[in-house]
């Protein structure tokens, strides 16, 4: 199938064809009604004033990327996928809404890939519920949430499998440093996973996440870990953001604890390696890595926290508050 924006004279999303259409559609959404289960809608550039609800398997993707097709439907919820589907969303600027994508329970298989999910009032992505396999990749996820809060990303209980890789969570740059356009941070944690059920796995890989206004990584509740939980190599706070020509963008630490636990359980271990965690707590004097309650496993091993310099010679300063912050080890907690 395939769908194309306003061009300036027409209204069309365009040629479309399937096993069982052959016909032009008003929308997007009229599209996914239309579609079967499985199939590849394929979007044209522009811009789309609508929400849309996914509740069959289905990859929407864009075809030209999400710096040339934005969904911005005024308020809601702009992408909401329910029921036991796999469904791939890949490649659209996601602006305007409440939730920028809401992810319900019951879900097989879902993977957010490639988008821009910026402006959006409460949570770049909310998921909640269960379900088998959660992949967040190579997204830019900023400037969501009102001076209430509102989060990058939410994850009220982690799937069996969630990865979260190779992700911009914060504060982003769109151009040249002369002439671009700055995102803002979230105005809530990046991260946050409220629940952590044994069983599960989640591994957060090779994000950058900076000026959120409280935790760069939050497992905020008494049931946040008792799954396994694995965050290795992501920049947390300071980076420096180098263009192909002369010239560079320097972005800050997150005002709360670059990564805050509440509590890891018998049955969970969480494993911080190979991280850089600077300049974190530029509100209150919040930590580096702090971790309250630990009854399971823990490893906390060759990560920068505080002050180190890149390869090109910038230095990162350290946290305001503890490097690492930890209390209360109980009997059985390692």
């Amino acid at each position: 199938m395939w769908y194309t924006g306003w061009d300036g004279l027409t209204n069309r999303i365009g040629y479309a064809t399937s096993s069982y259409i052959d016909a032009d559609f008003l929308s997007i959404q009229n599209a996914i009604e239309f579609a079967d289960p499985g199939d590849t809608i394929l979007v044209h550039p522009g811009k789309y004033n609508e929400k849309l609800l996914i509740n069959k398997s289905l990859t929407l993707q864009s075809t030209d990327g999400w710096q040339n097709t934005m969904i911005d439907p005024a308020m809601d919820s702009i992408v909401r996928i329910q029921g036991p589907v796999e469904v791939t969303v890949q490649g659209f600027d996601i602006t305007g809404g409440s939730w920028g994508i809401h992810v319900g329970s019951a879900e097989k298989k879902v993977n957010i890939l490639d988008c821009f999910i910026q402006g959006n009032t409460a949570d770049g992505i909310y998921v909640v519920g269960g379900g088998t396999l959660l992949n967040i990749e190579r997204n830019i996820i900023s400037a969501n949430g009102n001076p209430g809060g509102g989060c990058g990303i939410y994850i009220e209980q982690a799937w069996s499998t969630v990865n979260i890789l190779y992700n911009e969570i914060g504060v982003w740059w769109d151009g040249e440093p002369e002439d671009g356009t700055i995102y803002a941070g979230n105005n809530g944690d990046g991260m946050r996973i409220d629940n952590v059920p044994a069983g599960t796995d989640v591994t957060i890989w090779r994000n950058n996440i900076a000026e959120n206004g409280d935790d760069g990584i939050d497992f905020p509740s008494v049931f946040s870990v008792h799954g396994s939980v694995n965050i290795q190599e992501n920049i947390i706070g300071a980076w420096v953001y180098y263009y192909e020509d002369a010239g560079s963008t320097r972005f800050d630490g997150n005002h709360g604890d670059g990564i805050h636990v509440a509590q890891v359980g018998d049955t969970g271990s969480i494993n911080i390696e190979g991280n850089k965690i600077s300049e974190n707590a530029r509100v209150e004097e919040d930590t580096g890595i702090f971790i309250l309650g630990i009854y399971g496993a823990v490893t906390v091993a060759d990560n920068d926290i505080g002050a180190w310099e890149d390869e090109h010679g910038e230095p990162y300063l350290g946290n305001e508050g503890q490097g690492i912050f930890v209390s209360a080890v109980f009997s059985g907690g390692d």
